[in-house]
């Protein structure tokens, strides 16, 4: 089997949830962190830019792409010939 033993549509949906998680807290820093030109970020302005309810997405996106890093590491330990 191509894939070892994790369905290619599973792998897929884990891959593709790290993405948009990754995309949206990229956008989101983004949106926050822009202040216009000429303009003084007041100290709450500043608070926010360190996206404190956004702790737990940071969260889920480390851990899904540390399991990911991990389980690629162990395919290419035991099942060489999928990257080979």
């Amino acid at each position: 089997y191509k894939y070892g033993r994790f369905p290619w549509a599973m792998r897929f949906t884990v891959v593709l949830i790290f993405f948009i998680l990754v995309l949206a807290t990229t956008v989101q820093q983004i949106h926050v962190s822009s202040v216009p030109s000429g303009q003084v970020p007041t100290p709450d302005e500043i608070a926010a830019r360190y996206l404190p309810e956004w702790r737990p997405v940071f969260l889920a996106v480390i851990v899904i792409g540390s399991t990911l890093l991990v389980y690629e590491l162990l395919q290419m330990t035991y099942y060489p010939s999928k990257y080979f």
